[in-house]
């Protein structure tokens, strides 16, 4: 079995967006508003999420548009824009990351429909004639950060990004669907999809090519605990997923943001994602813990716009 590490690659990547002299506006999250009645209309309810639903052994090449939500940040690099974290596209104008995301940095566009890192054309690699369309790279028009996230503990590790235009959704660039049922808030998958740029051994070559591996849930939250004790500081709660095992598949460094997903049963098979991820202790030590988002629907919701 392929073992797989997923790492954003950290390199200075080619963008048409110019560098702007000002930074992006963070704001504080807002508190849930119950009283708001337009807050599911802010999702898409049946366009979101299509999937072809493979078995995945390992860490192995993700085919073309497979994972079309997947988003990457763009941040000032020394020559030029570079990526560190990922997100997910959860509406047209929308993307889901975590706080850490822009927290310390501050991205300033954000790049979707991208398969293959560096490559102008992405195509099948049985048809050359099969290619996805370009990628879309948009401005930010502000990021709104969780009100309590907390650098130390790791707590309420989630955050938005606002697009300055709509993204036009394509083959290759659609939105996830989060758990946004009773049913699905509920759902407790035995394992789970993860999906990055990266290296396809822990300690193997870098991929350009997008990743993606299956990792067993962890659903003891006591043994995802041990994990942490030394810090004295990380308290793993229902805010929280663990998945993944010690030297198997996982998630890495510059995957920041990105999503912890499985299909599931939504007017069809949809992907749905359950997890952002978050922290561990390392690449394949143990598991690695994710930002459980059915627990911050309401607050996604609460701090969108129409």
């Amino acid at each position: 079995m392929v073992k797989m590490a997923v790492l954003i690659i950290l390199g200075v990547l080619q963008c048409t967006l110019q560098q702007p002299n000002e930074q992006v506006p963070i704001k504080q999250g807002n508190e849930v508003d119950p009283t708001r009645e337009d807050l599911q209309d802010l999702l898409p309810g049946n366009e979101c999420g299509h999937y072809v639903q493979n078995r995945i052994i390992g860490g192995q090449n993700a085919s073309m548009m497979e994972f079309p939500w997947l988003a990457l940040l763009g941040y000032r690099g020394p020559h030029g824009p570079d990526f560190h974290c990922m997100g997910t596209l959860i509406n047209a104008r929308y993307v889901l990351t975590g706080a850490t995301c822009v927290y310390a940095r501050k991205p300033y566009f954000v790049r979707l429909g991208e398969h293959t890192i560096g490559q102008d054309k992405d195509c099948n690699v049985n048809d050359a004639s099969d290619c996805a369309p370009p990628v879309q790279d948009r401005d930010i028009e502000y990021a709104v950060r969780h009100q309590s996230y907390d650098t130390r503990s790791k707590q309420n590790d989630i955050a938005l990004i606002r697009l300055k235009e709509e993204i036009t959704f394509e083959d290759h660039i659609q939105p996830i669907c989060l758990p946004v049922t009773t049913e699905l808030r509920n759902n407790n998958p035995a394992e789970y999809i993860i999906a990055g740029w990266g290296k396809t051994e822990q300690f193997g070559e870098i991929s350009e090519t997008l990743q993606k591996a299956t990792v067993p849930a962890v659903p003891d939250r006591d043994e995802c605990q041990r994990q942490f004790e030394a810090s004295g500081r990380i308290t793993i709660n229902d805010g929280h997923l663990c998945a993944g095992v010690d030297g198997g598949a996982d998630t890495c460094n510059g995957d920041s943001g990105g999503p912890l997903g499985y299909p599931a049963q939504l007017n069809g098979i949809r992907f749905v994602q359950y997890g952002i991820v978050s922290f561990g202790r390392g690449c394949a030590r143990g598991p690695s813990v994710y930002t459980n988002v059915a627990k911050y629907i309401d607050w996604i919701v609460a701090n969108m716009e129409p």
